[in-house]
């Protein structure tokens, strides 16, 4: 027995949002995108003069007019010229970002299409086993048909009646199980564990 597969299908786009907040492989790649950008950032504020400022403060066992208890000094560095390194710093800096977002980009185009081909195959699955359920039906009513008329010894068909009904029960046992497989991938693809049916059946 197979649990939970006439749940209902998600809209893709949602199912994206969804999975693109969990999937690891987006997170890193948004991580390295953000570092990449504080990296950028970094290499443009040493463009910039830097003010910055030192404060002192000192206690002697004898005073003397020449030592001061208390220093304050401000130092402005002022960048002229590097040869063009920081330029090239920053070129650099810049084509990493640029390289990173790609690769998100990238990732986030996957996981996109992988949800809607996921939905897709849940959709064409559901009829799929709608199908399956109705020529299992009415092969069952068929077989009980033709045991009735081999009974009266009118028609001989009932080994061929049990053969294709055997038929119809394992076409709709593979859609079953069809369906089970791309629900397991979908609760894979938004993070959840993948539960056996004696544990969802548990109290």
């Amino acid at each position: 027995m197979l649990a939970n597969l006439d749940r209902e299908i998600p809209d893709h786009q949602l199912l994206y949002q969804q999975a693109s907040a969990v999937n690891p492989q987006l997170q890193s790649l948004r991580a390295e995108v953000a570092a990449g950008r504080s990296a950028y950032e970094s290499e443009r504020a040493r463009r910039y003069p830097i003010l910055s400022g030192e404060l002192e403060a000192a206690a002697y066992e004898r005073g003397t007019p020449t030592r001061d208890q208390y220093r304050a000094t401000l130092n402005l560095r002022v960048p002229l010229y590097d040869g063009g390194q920081t330029d090239a710093a920053l070129q650099r800096a810049a084509a990493e970002v640029v390289a990173r977002e790609a690769r998100l980009a990238k990732g986030e185009q996957a996981l996109r299409q992988q949800a809607l081909d996921l939905v897709q195959e849940l959709e064409a699955l559901k009829v799929r086993r709608v199908a399956a359920r109705q020529r299992m039906q009415y092969r069952d009513l068929y077989l009980e048909r033709s045991r009735a008329l081999y009974e009266l010894e009118v028609r001989t068909d009932l080994g061929d009646a049990m053969t294709q009904l055997s038929d119809a029960q394992w076409q709709e046992a593979r859609a079953d199980f069809q369906m089970a497989l791309a629900w397991a991938r979908l609760d894979a693809l938004l993070g959840r564990l993948v539960q056996s049916q004696t544990e969802t059946n548990k109290p």
